[in-house]
């Protein structure tokens, strides 16, 4: 007969394996799910990208033209009445702030198939080399598993429809994984992702939560809005407001943003509420995926490139699950609150 030592220690060891085992079984219906929704997403941006072929690329040189011409960087007719937001693609319009205007001049000094061509190329670039990165950090090391990493960011429906379109939401992705792999200076990332597209200024949540620096990215942001105001002047700035007042959304796709079926009201306030999680969570790959949601919350059209920033929070996450499958985790890290002392004398 087995003492109660035994028996306890048995039971121990049978509940750990069944842990494991529905954590595997877990793991493979989110798996399973994904790949499902990277077909269908893979196939229908395949359909569409020809069609879709360089039109944000457009709309960025046209607005770095505008700047070195001397003209408006916002349209007439995005100033005078209410306008659908595609309706601004090709260069008709500019929905960004006015920094993001400036920083498209190179653009407008390149030939335009050789600036399509570097824009494109960066962005894949640096969307696969943050991804193998955060993957190699999560555990998942080696050859092989740094072509998969690279394979999958590259052959899905989000990062064909950014590439195709030239997209500012690739590098925005990049940006964001960035902030994982480097979370103190993640504050000078959130900065000049927000002077170019307003919600990546949401990653200082997560700079406040890993305690990065604050203060020099804040002097950025000043200095940087004091050379827009310098060379463009006030104007621009009033006129983005009223870009902003007039945009409407109209994505026909079957994935809507919170914004377009409940309203900005409550496209904001989600927002601000998963910020609040991001700061609150104790799992820091959680919060970051959280923080992804957050940032892509409010967004009026939820076209399938905005799908990337959530892909970029998600993967630290997806990858040390993969890695614990498949016994390559790495070390666990200490709590992100606790004190680490030397040891005493023995």
């Amino acid at each position: 007969m087995l003492d109660r030592g035994r028996v306890s220690l048995l039971g121990r060891a049978a509940a750990a394996t069944g842990g494991i085992r529905w954590r595997r079984v877990a793991l493979a219906g989110i798996l399973t799910i994904g790949a499902i929704w990277w077909l269908i997403e893979l196939t229908g941006n395949l359909y569409w990208a020809p069609a879709n072929l360089s039109n944000d690329f457009w709309t960025y040189r046209q607005a770095g033209s505008n700047v070195l011409a001397g003209h408006p960087v916002y349209s007439a007719a995005e100033l005078a009445r209410p306008f659908i937001l595609p309706s601004a693609a090709w260069g008709k319009g500019f929905v960004y702030p006015p920094p993001a205007a400036l920083a498209s001049i190179p653009l407008a000094l390149l030939p335009p198939v050789v600036g399509y061509l570097i824009f494109t190329i960066l962005t894949a670039v640096a969307l696969v080399t943050v991804t193998v990165c955060i993957g190699r950090r999560e555990g998942l090391t080696g050859r092989r598993w740094g072509m998969v990493i690279a394979l999958l960011t590259l052959v899905n429906g989000p990062a064909i429809g950014a590439l195709a379109s030239a997209n500012l939401n690739g590098l925005v992705a990049a940006a964001l994984g960035l902030m994982w792999l480097a979370p103190r200076q993640s504050g000078y990332v959130a900065v000049a992702g927000g002077l170019v597209k307003l919600f990546p200024g949401a990653g200082l949540a997560w700079t406040w939560r890993k305690r990065g620096q604050l203060a020099g990215p804040i002097a950025l942001g000043l200095v940087l809005l004091a050379a827009t105001l310098l060379l463009l002047g006030l104007q621009p700035w009033l006129d983005f407001i009223t870009v902003m007042h007039n945009a409407r959304p109209s994505s026909p796709y079957y994935v809507q943003s919170i914004t377009r079926v409940f309203g900005p009201a409550v496209g904001y306030a989600s927002a601000v509420v998963l910020l609040g999680f991001v700061l609150l969570v104790r799992d820091d790959a959680a919060a970051f995926a959280l923080l992804s949601i957050a940032m892509i919350a409010p967004a009026p059209d939820l076209v399938p490139h905005y799908m990337l920033i959530p892909m970029m929070g998600l993967l630290p996450l997806v990858s040390r699950s993969i890695a614990r499958a498949t016994g390559r985790a790495p070390a666990a890290a200490p709590p992100r609150n606790a004190r680490i002392t030397a040891p005493g004398p023995s």
